[in-house]
């Protein structure tokens, strides 16, 4: 199995050199981000693709959720 950010930006995108996601928890706060890198000339199309897949976060299927667990 593979996170989304592989099957759906590394894999269908070629520009995009690498993305990941990272999560920072703290006492009090806690801070959840993604990077994406890729050839400069491609920037708007990689913010695109970034906020795409952000904007995705609303909704998991079970065998997500699962895999999460």
């Amino acid at each position: 199995m593979h996170s989304r950010l592989y099957l759906n930006v590394l894999n269908q995108n070629p520009n995009v050199e690498s993305c990941m996601a990272f999560n920072t928890q703290y006492s009090d706060s806690g801070l959840f981000g993604m990077y994406i890198t890729g050839y400069g000339q491609e920037a708007p199309r990689l913010v695109d693709i970034a906020l795409n897949e952000l904007h995705k976060l609303n909704s998991f299927t079970p065998e997500e959720v699962s895999r999460a667990k």
